[in-house]
């Protein structure tokens, strides 16, 4: 079925579109793109995604199939999913369906057909936007693009998964199932919560430490949950990823600020100032923590982007409390950062982690 994409800055380019059954009403969305060549099926169940379409600079998505054990969530988070090209052949001997076959399931829309470098160079300037998926060609109309992201993500009540040593806390902002899983691998007893839980809920399973996890958004939709992320710092030690670590900052005075085109792929490259190394790292972002606003602040900057300078991990200089903007677990793509787990396990017990 033929169809429109129509970005807010006046790009409108023809495509094909496929599992969309609400003919007579454009799709509202916003766009952005990943430069990651593998994962394909980690980016588009990953919460931190939601209400966004994602643009794959790639040409082969989908040339592995999909494999259910390599999901990030239950579902498909993304409005839509924006390919080059949509028969690609699969081979893959995990392979338990097809890419659109998936997507169907999921009922979410597959464009196919269309321009992406086109398309991505147009991001690339212009940064990502709101943007309409339609099957007439209409012209471009503004709506409104405020959504409640984390709300729409978070667990809605508590969640147990039992382990055998410390026990954490994880406050759900969009949670990564690949992070659960890394906390997994050091036997762990966690505990989910939602992100608008109390000081008190969390008390009551006795923590010995906090984990703020990625999510979609603006981290300034979590103003309401500041005073309480500044309180469990001082009693507990805190890991933050991503929107945790965005968050993290602005309970600690930081200001954060959105991105021109955010950080999405995993080839990143980190150079931590401590250590005078490189790490090649996975992200997903559209926001980042302004250098700037640490001056007031009891942050440290440990780590930055070398494309871009922007702040990629904080340390608290009185407090047990560090954050990333990365994705330590790096599911899938590099491996380069998965000791930040021995070092946060390090953080609860004073006891480097074998």
């Amino acid at each position: 079925m033929k169809a429109y994409i129509i970005t807010e800055k006046g790009l409108k380019l023809s495509c094909k579109i496929s599992n969309y059954s609400k003919l007579d009403t454009p799709i509202e969305t916003e766009l952005v793109f990943t430069t990651s060549t593998t994962g394909y099926q980690e980016a588009i169940t990953d919460p931190s995604y939601k209400y966004q379409s994602l643009v794959f600079t790639n040409p082969l998505i989908g040339n592995y199939g999909i494999n259910y054990n390599n999901s990030e969530s239950t579902q498909v988070h993304l409005d839509v999913v924006i390919i080059n090209e949509e028969n690609i052949s699969t081979s893959h001997h995990k392979s338990e369906l097809d890419l659109a076959s998936f997507l169907k399931i999921n009922d979410t829309p597959l464009i196919s057909d269309v321009n992406t470098r086109q398309l991505v160079k147009h991001l690339r300037d212009h940064g990502q936007m709101r943007a309409l998926i339609s099957l007439e060609k209409i012209d471009y109309y503004d709506f409104n693009f405020k959504k409640d992201h984390i709300k729409s993500v978070s667990t809605q009540k508590r969640v147990h998964i039992p382990g055998k040593k410390q026990t954490v806390a994880i406050i759900d902002f969009g949670v990564k199932k690949s992070i659960i899983d890394s906390l997994k691998e050091h036997e762990l007893n966690i505990y989910l919560f939602p992100y608008n839980c109390s000081i008190d809920e969390i008390k009551e399973v006795d923590p010995e430490a906090i984990v703020l996890s990625n999510g979609p958004g603006d981290p300034t939709q979590m103003s309401s949950e500041l005073e309480k992320i500044k309180n469990l710092q001082e009693l507990y030690p805190l890991l933050g990823i991503c929107m945790g670590h965005q968050v993290f900052a602005l309970a600690n005075g930081a200001k954060t600020r959105k991105m021109l085109f955010g950080n999405r792929g995993s080839n990143q490259p980190v150079k931590d100032i401590a250590k005078d190394k490189v790490f090649i790292t996975s992200q997903n972002h559209g926001y980042e923590v302004t250098r700037e606003s640490l001056d007031k602040t009891q942050l440290e900057m440990t780590q930055f982007n070398l494309n871009d300078q922007s702040i990629e991990a904080l340390r608290h200089e009185s407090l047990r409390a560090i954050s990333y903007q990365y994705h330590p677990e790096a599911n899938p793509g590099p491996n380069d950062t998965k000791f930040i787990f021995n070092e946060f396990i390090e953080l609860i017990t004073g006891v480097q982690d074998a």
